[in-house]
């Protein structure tokens, strides 16, 4: 993210990569979790490689450009899943793991509000590591619940998308 409307991008950036990798170091003290950034967007791997060297233990950067399906394969396997670009968010979702995302454009809150799932993200613009830490330390300590929580939302979305699918056909 360039943070475009930031007074100073390159310091928000900077900022951004300092507070992923305590994130990341704050899990692996605590939880003992295994972090793995995937790659989504070629472009992303700069800055996911900044990230895993600011942190103080071994963060694995997956490097490898995958097809959908396989990327989605791999992301359902995540205890829990921290997210970025929305596109992965939604594979975890999709495979019901608890999810954050972390939010650069307003579609990411709007489409998390649509499933119910309001406190499920944060903006990157003011990106606060004790929130997203709480409601990570809340996946990790509840996964079942979060779990739920998840599928629950996207079956209903589910369910009413397809209602609504049927009243568009309806009124053609």
């Amino acid at each position: 993210w360039s943070y475009p409307k930031q007074d100073d991008p390159s310091a928000q950036r900077a900022d951004y990569v300092r507070k992923m990798a305590a994130l990341i170091d704050g899990a692996v003290a605590e939880y003992g979790v295994v972090p793995i950034i995937f790659n989504q967007v070629s472009d992303d791997i700069g800055i996911a490689w900044e990230i895993a060297q600011a942190a103080e233990g071994k963060v694995s950067v997956d490097e490898t450009s995958h097809e959908p399906r396989a990327l989605r394969a791999l992301i359902s396997r995540a205890e829990v899943f921290v997210g970025t670009r929305f596109h992965s968010c939604i594979f975890a979702m999709m495979a019901g793991r608890p999810t954050v995302a972390i939010s650069y454009l307003p579609k990411t809150a709007y489409i998390l509000a649509d499933l119910g799932l309001f406190g499920r993200h944060v903006s990157i613009n003011d990106l606060d590591v004790a929130s997203l830490s709480r409601l990570i330390r809340h996946d990790l300590e509840n996964v079942a619940l979060a779990e739920s929580e998840i599928r629950e939302a996207v079956s209903a979305y589910k369910s009413n998308y397809l209602r609504l699918s049927d009243y568009l056909v309806a009124l053609l």
